[in-house]
């Protein structure tokens, strides 16, 4: 059976990304929580953060991540995982719309354009908002400039 959509709710369903969230009692200020990353989600920061990050090897709390070794930790802003989600069904599953419950992780995916229309009748009726995938089949998640080629 095919994947037509993927639905988040949950801090813990970025697992699936490589984000494995583990507590926000790390941070005194309540501010950020904890997560291992394995080498996909190490991938997905590197990448949402525009590439100029690094992460130190074997910093991480726990040793396993969906599955795959965990190779660093981050503290992680609480208000950066609606983006993080969003951008992770954009850039990693290549979704073609996000309907999203504004401000939270409560979103669903769409994987298959023909499906588009039956997700926007629910989503309106949850008052969920549309985020259209504005670089469908971007392996960078950056753009290109269009007269010089250049990768900004």
């Amino acid at each position: 059976m095919a994947d037509y959509a993927i639905h988040l709710g949950e801090a813990r369903d970025l697992e699936q990304f490589g984000l494995r969230p583990l507590t926000g009692e790390a941070d005194a200020y309540m501010e950020r929580i904890l997560f291992d990353l394995n080498a996909d989600g190490v991938d997905l920061l590197t990448s949402y953060l525009g590439g100029n990050v690094q992460f130190q090897e074997a910093s991480n709390w726990n040793s396993v991540v969906y599955d795959t070794d965990a190779v660093a930790s981050i503290m992680m802003p609480w208000r950066w995982l609606p983006d993080i989600a969003r951008y992770a069904l954009f850039h990693v599953r290549g979704a073609c719309v996000v309907y999203q419950v504004e401000d939270t992780l409560a979103m669903i995916g769409v994987l298959d354009p023909s499906r588009k229309g039956t997700y926007a009748n629910a989503a309106e009726a949850y008052g969920m908002t549309p985020h259209v995938n504005p670089a469908p089949g971007s392996t960078t998640g950056r753009n290109q400039h269009q007269m010089s080629g250049r990768v900004s």
